[in-house]
Parts: structure tokens; sequence; C-alpha cells
């Protein structure tokens, strides 16, 4: 869970730290959000089966 400001540091694509600084974040940059894959707040998609919605029906036009 790096922070982007440390995240560009880390690999080259800026010289100074974060901590050395003086940076202001744009009005159109979203702020950070973490990945939350694993947990409670994952997004599932439609018909997932660990999502809170039930699947929808089968149409029935698959034959084995």
């Amino acid at each position: 869970m790096t922070p982007p400001g440390w995240y560009g540091w880390l690999h080259h694509t800026v010289d100074v730290p974060p901590t050395e600084e003086d940076y202001d974040a744009r009005a159109w940059e979203l702020a950070y959000k973490p990945n939350l894959t694993g947990t409670p707040l994952a997004w599932r998609p439609p018909g997932s089966t660990l999502g809170a919605n039930t699947r929808p029906p089968a149409t029935g036009d698959y034959e084995a």
C-alpha cells in the first residue's frame, strides 16, 4: 500500500521524495484509493457467486 507520491519516487519517476517536496494536487486529480480486492468492499460484477444479488436464471438455450 504505497501512496502515489512515494510510488513515483521508489520507481525513479521523480528525483525528490515527497517529504522534501511542496506538492499541491490538481483540481482534476482523484484522491488515493487502495486496491480493494479481497475485501468486502471489492467490486463484484452482476452474476458473481460472491455478490449479494442472485444470479439471473438460465435461458435454456444451451444443450450439452
